[in-house]
């Protein structure tokens, strides 16, 4: 859910900065990141910027804590299986979550990027109205 906001906001930037400034070059920006223009880049650009920025702020996540997460299971008890408690724990649960983040946001980009591109089709074929698949895909996450 994260990933999906904080990659919107950040491309929804030049169009904000262009309306404030005024600058030609934000402006440039703006269009070249808006698939809905004809005179910006083709739509794909949007799209894989989109789907790049979805996984790489998935990868980057702030709540980055296997020691914390060892240290509760050791002080309440529990253990992972054929996993020594400490260092080894640490190890096992930043490989899990480094492989988890990378599977799931490639998942996660593939599912956003989608959704994006079908919302995009449905409102240009149905004047305006979307379903705001986005938004469902944030809800049922």
């Amino acid at each position: 859910m994260q990933p999906i906001l904080v990659t919107s906001y950040l491309l929804a930037l030049p169009g904000i900065l262009a309306s404030l400034l005024g600058s030609r070059f934000w402006e440039h920006v703006r269009d070249i990141l808006n698939p809905d223009t004809s005179h910006g880049a083709d739509p794909w650009v949007y799209y894989t910027v989109y789907a790049f920025f979805v996984f790489l702020f998935n990868i980057f996540d702030i709540a980055n804590m296997p020691k914390e997460i060892a240290d509760y299971l050791n002080k309440i008890g529990a253990r992972i299986p054929s996993i020594k408690p400490g260092k080894a724990t640490i190890a096992y649960l930043t490989k899990i979550q480094a492989s988890t983040r990378f599977w799931g946001g490639l998942l996660l980009s593939v599912l956003a990027t989608t959704s994006t591109i079908l919302d995009h089709y449905l409102r240009r074929i149905n004047e305006g109205y979307a379903i705001g698949l986005t938004s469902v895909l944030i809800i049922v996450s």
